[in-house]
């Protein structure tokens, strides 16, 4: 994977600066992203949550669509491939051998949220492998008084938020492709705040089945609490449904662009 390409090339590097060279500059080795497994959350008889109107399944399916049609109009160099395609039930674990089968270079789990208990939390949420049982990357930022005792509720320790602005220098202790999961985990949250109506709050990490199993680069996405109204009238509108995707579609546009970029050393 990437990382061990870097580590590579830094180590030839090293190597080629103990010694004359008449090599002017080194270019490291880029790392395409060919593929790409979209997974839309719940299917068949596992409806997920619902709220009034709204039913997880079919949002995440229809986000998945959606998602998978830019792609393919705006990324002609990436395969794009689904979990399912239909109202199909997935038993556990399937996700992830689908996603391994399949070779992808990315995975991307779209979901709903919901607190019943709790009406008025609403947002955004995207999560990434947590390898170990104490959450160990620091909170970024605070949240807003006015939820601070219904966080609490809902999350076993308030530690869980991912520092996106710390190099993922933990992550990197970890696992090789939680840096990269985190990257794009951070980009979804940056458009889902600057492109949608949506509050973000925040890159999270939490140990689930089609984050812990897979093998490539792997994000949840929580696209809103169909549990909150504001939330559920939004998530299952046309226009919800096509803002999200669409700021999906940039983050990984822009997780593309930066993996993609040739690092030369002169």
């Amino acid at each position: 994977m990437l990382p061990i390409k870097i580590l590579s090339c830094l180590a030839l590097t090293a190597c080629m600066s103990l010694y004359p060279t008449s090599a002017k500059k080194l270019t490291f080795p880029t790392y395409k992203v060919k593929k790409i497994m979209i997974d839309p959350g719940h299917g068949g008889r596992d409806t997920g949550c619902s709220g009034v109107k709204a039913v997880e399944k079919e949002i995440t399916l229809a986000v998945a669509e959606a998602l998978g049609g830019m792609m393919k109009d705006s990324l002609p160099d990436v395969e794009v491939v689904y979990t399912r395609t239909t109202d199909e039930f997935l038993r556990p674990g399937t996700r992830a051998d689908i996603a391994n089968c399949s070779e992808a270079d990315l995975l991307i789990s779209i979901h709903c949220n919901s607190l019943p208990r709790y009406p008025s939390v609403r947002g955004t949420e995207t999560y990434v492998m947590r390898y170990a049982n104490k959450r160990y990357l620091k909170v970024d930022e605070a949240h807003g008084d006015e939820d601070a005792e219904l966080i609490e509720a809902h999350y076993t320790q308030s530690d869980d938020m991912v520092d996106v602005k710390n190099n993922f220098l933990t992550a990197l202790d970890q696992r090789p492709n939680l840096y990269q999961s985190v990257m794009l985990a951070g980009l979804v949250e940056k458009y889902f705040r600057t492109a949608t109506p949506l509050k973000s709050r925040g890159v999270r990490q939490e140990n689930y089945s089609v984050l812990r199993d897979t093998n490539m680069p792997s994000i949840l996405v929580e696209m809103g609490f169909l549990s909150n109204v504001e939330d559920e009238k939004y998530l299952h509108s046309d226009q919800g449904k096509q803002e999200i995707a669409t700021a999906i579609f940039h983050a990984i546009c822009d997780y593309k662009k930066s993996m993609e970029t040739k690092r030369v050393i002169k």
